[in-house]
């Protein structure tokens, strides 16, 4: 249980503007009226993967509202408009993580920047002195900034209008090294996995690609296992290392991946080796159907945290693999129950204590 708390600036008592909800609550942003702190808020008490909303609490009424009840996404970060009418969040869809504008009276939701993986916007106020109107007598644009990066790019700044247009990289730190690399440029493919329900998917080519061969594959396994792999340059697992060495590269974005909707998100829990499972044989089914330079004898699947847990799991379930590699993936969750003080995670993706669930 996380709270938000009021402290006043000249001392005294702090009070909790959130007691009542006894899941997590964070990220509280003031709105430049002060009339109004935006905050998110999940709703399940002890599930860490529960839908971040939008929380709006009035500081005259003490009343709290929830905005874009509806809108099936988990907002990562808030930043209001100079005008206190909207704010643009951050959310992951689809495999990308977005810029999203929320009107703050009717909830209304409209996509800013929806390409790579946006970080941290901030609303640029105009300089004093370009302040008022411009020779054509309009107001000077807002602008945000916001870091971004892709399958392809590493981090950088970036800037646009408060309206996505006019998007533009605004540092250049990584050029110099992205230069001495090589980048496959990564593609996506859907397919009808567990439930008959669509599932996502990204391919890579190896560097070096050539018409007419047939290259092993990499079969990635994100962890979590409320994650996803997504248009994202990662510091640990990148795909393009693998594209690099030679190898294709598959990742599925498999049931309990984030980004989805949170009926997805919730498919996991309980079922670590059923529907993911199910999802990740028929993606490398599709892929080896679909891409005819995949050479299905010299597939490896590769994996860290859940995903070595999953490791594990399709080593006892196929042979299909030429090679497995498990990083920290678990191996007998019976077990690490008793090691670990983060109950609440085996407690709810198990669906309770190993002695009142034995069969899990």
């Amino acid at each position: 249980d996380l709270n938000v708390y009021v402290v006043p600036v000249a001392g005294g008592p702090s009070r909790s503007i959130t007691a009542a909800n006894k899941a997590t609550d964070t990220g509280p942003v003031y709105s430049p009226d002060g009339k109004t702190i935006a905050y998110r808020a999940m709703t399940r008490p002890g599930f860490e993967a529960d839908r971040y909303g939008i929380q709006l609490y009035d500081r005259a009424s003490g009343k709290t509202r929830a905005l874009a009840e509806s809108w099936d996404r988990s907002v990562e970060s808030i930043a209001w408009t100079p005008d206190a009418k909207a704010m643009l969040v951050v959310a992951n869809e689809a495999a990308r993580q977005k810029v999203f504008r929320v009107n703050a009276e009717t909830g209304t939701v409209q996509t800013v920047i929806d390409d790579g993986y946006s970080v941290g916007v901030e609303i640029l106020q105009p300089a004093p002195e370009s302040a008022g109107r411009s020779q054509d007598g309009a107001n000077p644009p807002l602008q945000i900034v916001y870091g971004k990066d892709s399958l392809v790019a590493p981090l950088e700044l970036w800037t646009a209008r408060i309206d996505g247009s006019a998007a533009r990289q605004i540092t250049h730190f990584n050029d110099e090294r992205m230069k001495l690399a090589q980048v496959s440029q990564p593609a996506e493919f859907h397919f009808e996995g567990a439930l008959g329900e669509k599932v996502q998917a990204w391919i890579l080519k190896p560097v070096g690609y050539q018409e007419g061969k047939k290259y092993p594959l990499a079969f990635v396994i994100h962890g979590g296992p409320q994650g996803a792999i997504e248009d994202h340059f990662h510091y640990r697992w990148n795909l393009q290392a693998f594209a690099g060495a030679g190898y294709g590269v598959v990742a599925v974005n498999f049931h309990g991946s984030t980004g989805f909707g949170q009926a997805f998100t919730d498919s996991i829990s309980g079922d670590w080796g059923g529907k993911p499972f199910e999802d990740l044989m028929k993606g490398l089914d599709h892929a080896i159907a679909n891409y005819s330079w995949i050479d299905p004898d010299r597939v490896g699947a590769l994996g860290a945290s859940y995903g070595g847990w999953m490791i594990n799991w399709i080593n006892g379930h196929t042979n299909r693999f030429q090679c497995l590699v498990n990083h920290d993936g678990g191996f007998d969750e019976y077990a690490n129950y008793f090691t670990t003080e983060e109950l609440w995670f085996p407690e709810w993706e198990f669906k309770g204590t190993p002695w009142a669930n034995p069969e899990l």
